[in-house]
Order: C-alpha cells, then sequence, then structure tokens
C-alpha cells in the first residue's frame, strides 16, 4: 500500500485477506467509484480464481510489516 490512499495489507491475516477477496468477488463489499482503492481492488478481485485467493492471501498474511509500513519512523 501507498499510504494515506492505500493502506498496507500485508501483516493482515491469511483469513483476512482471504475473505476480503471473496467479499469483492461476491458483492458484499462494495466499490465506491470516487474511491480509486476501492476500483482497483474490485477489478482484480474479479480476476481472481479461488486458487489464486487463497496463495496470494497465504502469501500477504506470511510477509513481515516494516516500520513504514505501519506508519511509524
Amino acid at each position: 500500500g501507498i499510504q494515506p490512499d492505500f493502506p498496507p495489507i500485508v501483516g493482515q491475516s491469511a483469513t483476512y485477506i482471504e475473505s476480503q477477496i471473496s467479499a469483492w468477488k461476491n458483492g458484499t463489499r462494495q466499490a465506491e467509484p470516487q474511491n480509486l482503492g476501492n476500483a482497483l481492488m474490485y477489478n482484480v478481485a474479479l480476476r481472481m480464481s479461488e486458487d489464486q485467493t487463497k496463495a496470494v492471501a497465504a502469501w500477504l498474511g506470511s510477509q513481515p510489516v516494516t516500520p513504514h509500513q505501519r506508519g511509524t519512523p
């Protein structure tokens, strides 16, 4: 993520990430046209297979969070 518009995803649990990608795909999480980050996530999620969703969630969830990503100096 590039703060403040794109918050970091790394450091979130794989379960959380997978559930959010799934929410984009099934429409329970909505994209707001004025929010570029929402529109980007929506479009990416729609193109992901179930296996890709699981793999991306597992990889992102296993990545270390740097102080910069936490927003600390």
